[in-house]
């Protein structure tokens, strides 16, 4: 079976993304990185998360590398960056030293990563792998969230089990649905 993978955008659909605002408006710093961020395959939720923490601007992992566009950036969207490091201040307790306007995106770049790490640890997403046979080379991938898990397992075992009894041929014994139930899962499993 290949490793099952999701897509960033998934579970940044899932969560509630720091610096919301009322919910609507997302802030335009959070948007780029849900947006750079959001094609990137991952195979666990904590690949994810690591990902994100250890992005930062210096390394090049978050896009922009010229100055030129963190200027660009900076005046199109200050408010949002403004907000953004308000948020920093308040979290370190430190006064905000800057040497040039476009260390201010940088910082907020930076910072609104590991806010988005932590916002996606504080939900508590989980990855089901639902195969539809051992040999699966691509089988699904559900994510949800913890406090979900179990009924969102069973849901998904009793309806391949309804199916298979419903496609059977012949009557079912209560030995052949409990084989069946454990073959089942077996092809479902949560990835850590």
């Amino acid at each position: 079976m290949s490793n099952p993978t999701f897509t960033a955008s998934d579970v940044f659909s899932m969560i509630n993304l720091p610096f919301a605002g009322n919910g609507y408006n997302q802030n335009a710093v959070v948007e780029y990185l849900t947006e750079y961020f959001g094609d990137h395959e991952y195979s666990s939720v904590d690949d994810m998360v690591r990902d994100l923490q250890m992005a930062h601007y210096s390394a090049g992992s978050l896009g922009m590398c010229y100055t030129h566009e963190l200027d660009e950036f900076l005046k199109a969207n200050l408010n949002a960056i403004e907000e953004v490091l308000a948020d920093y201040m308040d979290a370190t307790g430190e006064n905000l030293q800057v040497e040039a306007f476009s260390d201010m995106v940088v910082l907020a770049l930076d910072f609104a990563c590991g806010e988005i790490a932590s916002a996606i640890e504080y939900a508590d997403i989980k990855v089901i792998v639902h195969a539809v046979d051992y040999l699966d080379p691509n089988p699904e991938v559900i994510l949800c969230e913890n406090i979900e898990l179990d009924g969102t397992l069973a849901d998904i075992i009793q309806a391949r089990l309804d199916s298979e009894v419903a496609h059977s041929t012949s009557t079912v014994s209560e030995e052949e649905y409990a084989e069946i139930e454990e073959q089942i899962a077996d092809l479902i499993y949560v990835v850590d």
